[in-house]
């Protein structure tokens, strides 16, 4: 089986679960809450494998609260790059219109820098340092 299909498995199950059926299921809005809380995205198919066996694990009444990697948070060194590039390569460089330059980039939408993951700042970071030179 590859990655592809278990993410698929994962993703059933989340559906199938008894948290699911019971409230979820009819109350949309507060899933939605739930994965911009826990993984800032909107939607199960955008989470990884390791984030969808805890929420998973949440959903089947498993863990009372889902387990969130530490290092899935921006970094200090990562946030203090991102806005070096961000006042070197922008005429706005406010937050708010870095978290549009994002939007525009990733197609995600954050709050503020501190919401974002390493793995999407360093993409973050890798495409400004591509548009400044």
């Amino acid at each position: 089986m590859n990655k592809r299909d278990y993410k698929k498995i994962l993703i059933q199950q989340v559906k199938m679960s008894k948290k699911w059926r019971a409230f979820y299921k009819d109350n949309r809005e507060d899933y939605v809450a739930l994965l911009q809380e826990k993984f800032n995205v909107e939607s199960s198919t955008k989470l990884d494998i390791d984030a969808l066996i805890s929420l998973v694990d949440f959903m089947n009444y498993k863990t009372d609260e889902i387990e969130s990697r530490n290092n899935t948070k921006i970094t200090l060194k990562q946030k203090e790059k991102l806005l070096e590039l961000w006042h070197g390569y922008a005429k706005d460089t406010s937050e708010v219109a870095l978290m549009k330059f994002i939007f525009t980039v990733t197609k995600q939408r954050f709050v503020s820098v501190n919401t974002l993951s390493k793995t999407l700042t360093s993409k973050v970071i890798a495409i400004l340092i591509r548009s400044t030179k």
